[in-house]
């Protein structure tokens, strides 16, 4: 039997510290826009085991000691009467903690448990201007904690310092388990003092080149990006589709050792080859997320991703021609990556009023995966193992939406073994047909160039630059 129960944790800060918004925080902000009647779509979820030792006493004062020494999970975010973001941590507080206890259960259903457990604070809505953005539940199995089991606001953290804020968790943890005191090295005025980088010479000047390459790249780009006439809508407007392939994964890492390029690098360059075929125009402006963690925020618990521009031109060769060309406008993309979101928009406006015409940038990829390293197992795949993976791969519908901010939205997870890549059209202009194909002809695409780069590192075959790469029926 399962038995749930409320505890709460108390948390002692400095004092109460208020101030202007960092440009991260604000962008986080404006996603949480898109979809104003529910935010829970940009929740954070994350679970990880509780290593044998540590008492629920102990993994309760980790908890506490985690809230205290990284002030974004007790920072509210609200707009003052002018409609400015501003941040307030707050001093102290108590933060419930959910403690799902279960009975002498078999070790195999813990995993199914926890999977339940984060679904559940999933679905719970955050209001960031009235409570903290974090929620907690330890499992208690056996008599002791198993798991600890984060649930935040997307206003809070951002992909990368999720996992910082794991890592510490884990420590804190070990600490407590220890009879250790927690180390505390990381300052109250953290999140203040990026804001007030931001605001200052320097960071004007970073938001300033960032803003020149956006518009610059808007100006090359003359032609919207869905040039045809709309397509008719059936049900909801946007679809994603998505697809869990090990033959993908694989074949990404192979092509990246083969060109010496990032795997994050070939996912861009082989998603832009594959959105060139719906568009029609000799340029693609997509967003790509950057993670923007400079060696003096890297340690910081914040959100500080926004978005790159990049300029993709379309592929009039084989992926490795891609590849060469895509690499300098992707550098460019993440170089100017940090910048005031207001004054972008303002620059934009500006434009527009020039041109007469809207200037949206409506595709975009996050590259989610905690680790883009390129792994020498995978990266040596042989080309027959390849097309064995091929029937591993799984393709499902993933979510409808009414409304979106974007046309063309790629997210890109993996783990050991299977990449995990989800694609979001509006189907105004990427039929359900085309969407259902779309990460087919991506793992196609990538099967495909892996195998001919095989063939010529070993002499038997040349590679085929802008071989044709057959669009295979839908799998799911």
């Amino acid at each position: 039997m399962t038995t749930v129960r409320m505890t709460t944790v108390p948390v002692i800060g400095e004092q109460v510290r208020e101030g202007p918004a960092t440009w991260g925080q604000r962008t986080t902000w404006r996603h949480l826009q898109w979809f104003p009647e529910d935010h829970r779509r940009f929740n954070m979820q994350e679970a990880f085991e509780i290593a044998p030792g540590a008492d629920l006493d102990a993994v309760l004062s980790a908890v506490a000691d985690l809230v205290t020494g990284n002030v974004t999970l007790r920072t509210r975010l609200s707009q003052d009467e002018s409609g400015a973001l501003r941040q307030r941590a707050e001093a102290s507080g108590a933060l419930p903690v959910e403690i799902v206890e279960t009975g002498d259960r078999e070790q195999a259903d813990l995993l199914a448990v926890v999977e339940g457990i984060s679904e559940r604070l999933r679905l719970l809505a955050f209001d960031p201007a009235l409570g903290w953005p974090l929620r907690v539940a330890v499992l208690v199995h056996g008599g002791r904690p198993r798991a600890l089991v984060l649930s935040l606001s997307h206003v809070a953290t951002d992909g990368v310092s999720l996992r910082v804020l794991v890592e510490r968790a884990q420590a804190l943890i070990a600490d407590r388990a220890a009879g250790r005191a927690p180390a505390r090295s990381h300052r109250e005025t953290e999140l203040l003092e990026i804001a007030a980088f931001e605001s200052g010479e320097t960071g004007r000047s970073l938001s300033d080149a960032a803003i020149r390459h956006w518009c610059r790249a808007l100006r090359e780009a003359s032609e919207p990006v869905f040039s045809g006439p709309p397509l008719e809508v059936t049900g909801a407007r946007y679809r994603s589709k998505r697809i869990r392939s090990s033959a993908l994964n694989a074949a990404v890492h192979v092509i990246a050792r083969q060109h010496r390029v990032s795997t994050a690098m070939v996912f861009l360059a082989g998603l832009s080859t594959v959105l060139a075929r719906h568009t029609g125009g000799s340029r693609v402006l997509m967003k790509v997320v950057a993670n923007n963690r400079t060696a003096d925020v890297a340690h910081i618990v914040c959100p500080m991703a926004q978005d790159g521009v990049f300029a993709a031109v379309r592929p009039s060769g084989g992926l490795d021609r891609t590849l060469r060309d895509s690499w300098g406008p992707a550098m460019r993309a993440h170089r100017h990556a940090r910048y005031d979101p207001d004054r972008l928009d303002e620059a934009i406006a500006e434009m527009e009023r020039e041109r007469g015409h809207a200037l949206g940038i409506t595709c975009c990829v996050n590259d989610r995966r905690r680790d883009q390293r390129t792994s020498s197992e995978l990266a040596h795949t042989p080309r027959e193992r390849l097309e064995e993976l091929l029937g591993d791969t799984e393709v499902e519908d993933a979510g409808s939406y009414e409304t979106h901010d974007l046309q063309f939205f790629a997210q890109i997870d993996s783990d050991e073994r299977f990449a995990d890549l989800s694609v979001t059209v509006d189907t105004r202009h990427i039929s359900r047909d085309d969407l259902g194909r779309i990460p087919l002809l991506l793992e196609s695409l990538m099967v495909r160039a892996a195998q001919e780069g095989e063939r010529s590192e070993d002499g038997t075959q040349e590679p085929r630059a802008g071989s044709s790469v057959p669009v295979p029926r839908s799998r799911g």
